[in-house]
């Protein structure tokens, strides 16, 4: 085996419209081999022909790229690839991890084997995914869990679901809490952010309250739906500002919202450009996330870095990653939610920022590091050599 073959990290899910686990496995590709390589360990990362910017990444901390087919090409093209032409070409390497579930069988890689595992929603909500990724967290994901000799995941919820559903053993799981940007998701207002806000979208500061991500079952929006009817019995007139792609099937709930005439406290952005939405966060009186499920809850970390207060639901990854900034309701307790609404809330300005300082996609990186290094130390201890000290550029 060459020198330098230690680790062969696939950060396949990265590319031009990434979101969810392709921004993930960007954060921590481009930081571990920096992390990595100083140590004399050869890190070779995987990447996406569309991703040239995570690429420059991997090579300035000193790692080596493997280009993979662009994103844009068909599924049929990029599973064999990854299922088997990655695999064999990743024989040499001690390590093999993948920066996602999809880990090929041990057949094809003999040596250590590490997949990341963010959430099981294909189990708990089937119905809003399709049939093959049905099939996959049904049969295969059992199987990776059962055979991969460590899986990463990021939150302790989730590891817990890990073992009691998937009966995943313990001692495999490394949990390493994702991070944010907290240099844009902070409390420091832009000049004339509000008055780009209106002009964008119409929205006056504190007139609105948000709701982000892809809508769908499991998103919950029902229950902000039956929170806003409640305020407007009550006389109230709450607005709803939801921000994100188009949802899966969402077209009952927009139904529902017209037939029972709430089609003005409703707002829908499909898209909002990057440099408005910490200010988006910023000027909403909340963000309304009572999602049943999530791997981890980013946007809690965003919202709460924007010094915006959350609400979220009770015995779920977010209110682990809220810890005692958030609220947290029953997520069918629709009354709950419409008071939380009609509230004022405001953090605590010192608890928040301590809170906050546990996460950062750097200690992300660190807490992976810190466990690859040995690892990767005693694989080459057992096969009689050292690692080198340095590590020649590609």
């Amino acid at each position: 085996m060459m020198a330098g073959q230690d680790l062969f990290m696939v950060a396949d899910q990265w590319g031009p419209e990434a979101s969810g686990m392709g921004v993930y496995a960007y954060e921590v590709a481009r930081r571990l081999p920096a992390l990595l390589c100083p140590g004399g360990f050869g890190v070779t990362v995987a990447v996406r022909a569309d991703a040239p910017r995570l690429a420059d990444e991997v090579r300035a901390g000193g790692g080596v790229v493997h280009t993979l087919l662009p994103s844009r090409v068909s599924n049929k093209r990029k599973l064999p690839e990854i299922y088997l032409q990655l695999p064999l070409r990743a024989r040499g390497w001690n390590c093999y991890y993948s920066l996602d579930h999809k880990l090929p069988p041990p057949v094809l890689l003999p040596r250590l084997r590490i997949a990341t595992v963010m959430d099981i929603c294909p189990l708990e909500f089937p119905a809003e995914y399709g049939r093959l990724k049905r099939l996959y967290f049904g049969v295969q994901l059992p199987r990776v869990l059962r055979t991969a000799e460590l899986i990463a995941t990021g939150s302790d919820h989730t590891a817990r679901k890990l073992v009691d559903m998937l009966e995943a053993d313990p001692k495999r799981l490394i949990v390493a809490p994702l991070g944010f940007d907290s240099a844009r998701f902070s409390t420091q207002h832009k000049p004339g952010e509000a008055g780009r806000l209106f002009d964008a979208y119409g929205l006056a500061p504190r007139s609105y309250h948000l709701f982000v991500g892809r809508i769908s079952p499991r998103k919950n929006f029902a229950l902000a739906i039956e929170a806003v009817k409640r305020l407007k019995e009550q006389g109230q007139q709450p607005l709803i500002v939801v921000a994100g792609p188009r949802g899966w099937r969402d077209e009952a709930d927009w139904e529902t919202i017209r037939v029972l005439g709430l089609a003005d406290h409703f707002r829908k952005i499909s898209y909002v450009p990057a440099e408005l939405l910490p200010a988006l966060y910023r000027q909403s009186r909340g963000l309304l996330y009572p999602s049943f499920s999530e791997g981890f809850g980013i946007p809690v970390l965003e919202s709460l870095g924007c010094g915006t207060p959350v609400v979220v639901a009770r015995a779920t990854s977010s209110a682990e990653v809220g810890g005692p900034l958030v609220d947290v309701i029953d997520p069918l307790d629709a009354e709950a939610l419409a008071r939380w609404m009609q509230a004022d809330h405001v953090l605590d300005d010192a608890a928040r920022q301590k809170w906050l300082a546990q996460f950062s996609w750097d200690k992300t990186a660190e807490v992976l590091a810190a466990m690859l290094a040995p690892t990767l130390a005693a694989l080459r201890t057992r096969r009689g050599f050292a690692p080198r000290r340095t590590l020649e550029q590609p």
